[in-house]
C-alpha cells in the first residue's frame, strides 16, 4: 500500500481550439492500489457528465466540444483509498482559442468565403496494444483525439463492431 511521491504524468498548459477536445494527463504509475483521481477547476471539484466532461481512470481528464467557460486553472489530486495518501498535481492552465466567424462577402467582380480551418483529429491517448485480465476481471481501453471531432471505431475478432458511443461494457 504506497503512493508514489512524484507523478509520471502531470497535467500541462494547453490551449485548444473551441469545439475540439482538451486532454489533461495526469498519473501516478506505482500507486498500489491504483490511485482514485479527482480534479479541481478553478478551486472547484469538477463532476464528470459521462458525455462532455469525462474523467478516466487512468486519471486523464477529457473535455470535449470545449468552450470559452472551460478555461482556467486545473489541478489533479490522486489518492491511495487503501494508505489514504495524496498527492496534488502542478496547476495547469487551460486556454481556449476562439473560432473565426464565417464570412462571405462579394467584391471586386468575386465572391470570397472566409472558413474557420480546425486540424485534423489526431490520436493523443491509445490503448496497450495487448492487455491480460484474469477471467470475470475488469479492463478498460482508452483512446482519445484531440482537433476537430472524430468518430473513433472498435472492433473484436467476435464482433464486427462495437456500438459507436463513449462508453460499451462487452462481456467476452
Amino acid at each position: 500500500m504506497c503512493i508514489h511521491h512524484h507523478f509520471s504524468e502531470q497535467p500541462e498548459d494547453t490551449t485548444v481550439g473551441q469545439g475540439t477536445t482538451a486532454l489533461l494527463r495526469c498519473h501516478l504509475s506505482d500507486s498500489n492500489p491504483p490511485a482514485v483521481y479527482r480534479w479541481k477547476k478553478d478551486g472547484h471539484p469538477i463532476s464528470p457528465d459521462n458525455d462532455r466532461v469525462v474523467l478516466s481512470l487512468s486519471g486523464y481528464l477529457y473535455i470535449r466540444n470545449v468552450t470559452d467557460t472551460d478555461e482556467g486553472e486545473y489541478q489533479c489530486l490522486a489518492e491511495n483509498e487503501v494508505s489514504g495518501k495524496t498527492r496534488w498535481s502542478r496547476v495547469s492552465s487551460l486556454s481556449v482559442n476562439e473560432m473565426l466567424d464565417m464570412w462571405s462577402g462579394e467584391s471586386e467582380g468575386g465572391i470570397y468565403l472566409c472558413l474557420p480551418l480546425l486540424p485534423p483529429p489526431r490520436l493523443i491517448a491509445l490503448p496497450e496494444t495487448t492487455v491480460t485480465v484474469s477471467e470475470g476481471g475488469r479492463v478498460v481501453l482508452e483512446c482519445a483525439t484531440d482537433g476537430a471531432t472524430a468518430t473513433i471505431s472498435w472492433s473484436h475478432t467476435s464482433l464486427v463492431s462495437l456500438p459507436h458511443n463513449s462508453y460499451t461494457k462487452l462481456r467476452v
